[in-house]
């Protein structure tokens, strides 16, 4: 879904900037002022939402922003499962802790 997403708020970024006078016109009204019911305003939106962007910094996602986030995302997810994983070997007598016994954890 992200890499979704983030070819969408470049397609989008690289609209609002166009030479072209109509698709110039359409990505700015459709991203600016009719966000909710425009296709484009909208999804440039949820690309924010997503992301943590406010809409005048759409430009910042691109590939290597998006891989840097979900990394940090999974990093933060591997931390948890990890303590997650010791607690229940501790629990079902696989492991030590010499601060916990099997008896804390419940």
């Amino acid at each position: 879904m992200d890499e979704l997403l983030c070819r969408t708020a470049m397609f989008v970024s690289k609209c609002l900037p166009s030479d072209n006078s109509l698709v110039n016109f359409v990505a700015r009204r459709s991203v600016y002022v009719l966000r909710q019911n425009s296709s484009v305003g909208s999804n440039a939106l949820w690309c924010c939402m997503r992301f943590g962007l406010r809409l005048v910094i759409l430009k910042l996602i691109n590939g290597n922003f998006v891989s840097r986030r979900v990394s940090t995302e999974l990093h933060a997810y591997n931390v948890t499962a990890s303590v997650i994983y010791d607690l229940l070997c501790v629990k079902s007598h696989q492991a030590e802790l010499s601060i916990l016994g099997a008896v804390d954890i419940d």
